[in-house]
């Protein structure tokens, strides 16, 4: 059905989600290879993953199943719950001064707050770049001039196959002589890494 009418088909699927806005052109080909789909109409993907679920009278079901690396190490949100901790995050952010439009770096390594963090961006029209954990901080800092990051999301560190990552002394490094105003560590391995006043904060904080 999508090769025979591309146009209807992906009308009928954007029509299952919420839009603020609706379009007015659902493809726009005037000026090729640069082709805009669904011109005009706005709609937030946080919203449209969370909340039209909690609306819907869905809030206690289950929304998110994490499983970490060791046995056992399991963690579960309900959307009611994913929506309570995501706005908590956006609202965090912009009690940072970050606006819609700005641009942020999430070095995190796979726990349910990276995701949670990028659901946030989302939320409050922030874009955001995710880095993998073991990139070097030269290359990080590469991203970061790139990119224009105000601020970076990050771990004191993780353990997987028995290896520490150190995380934040990673970003410490990359950050340095960049347009980086704050850094947000979650506290995941106990590290206690050195928060610098002025720039960093704990999540809990946050």
């Amino acid at each position: 059905a999508a090769t025979a009418d591309p146009v209807t088909y992906w009308e009928a699927a954007a029509h299952q989600l919420e839009w603020s806005t609706p379009w007015h052109i659902a493809l726009d080909k005037s000026n090729p290879p640069f082709y805009r789909w669904f011109v005009g109409g706005e709609t937030n993907i946080c919203f449209n993953a969370i909340d039209r679920h909690v609306l819907a009278g869905n809030g206690d079901k289950t929304a998110l199943i994490w499983e970490g690396s060791e046995p056992g190490e399991t963690r579960r949100f309900t959307y009611a719950e994913l929506q309570r901790e995501v706005s908590r995050i956006a609202s965090g952010m912009q009690n940072m001064g970050l606006k819609q439009g700005d641009r942020v770096i999430i070095f995190m390594p796979m726990v349910p707050e990276a995701l949670m963090t990028m659901l946030a961006c989302w939320r409050a029209g922030i874009t955001f770049s995710v880095i993998f954990s073991s990139f070097k901080a030269e290359d990080i800092k590469e991203r970061i001039k790139h990119t224009g990051a105000r601020a970076v999301f990050t771990a004191d560190g993780f353990n997987r196959a028995g290896k520490n990552f150190a995380l934040k002394a990673t970003i410490d490094q990359a950050v340095e002589g960049t347009t980086v105003e704050k850094v947000v560590m979650l506290t995941n391995d106990r590290s206690k890494p050195t928060l610098q006043p002025g720039r960093d904060i704990n999540w809990d904080t946050l």
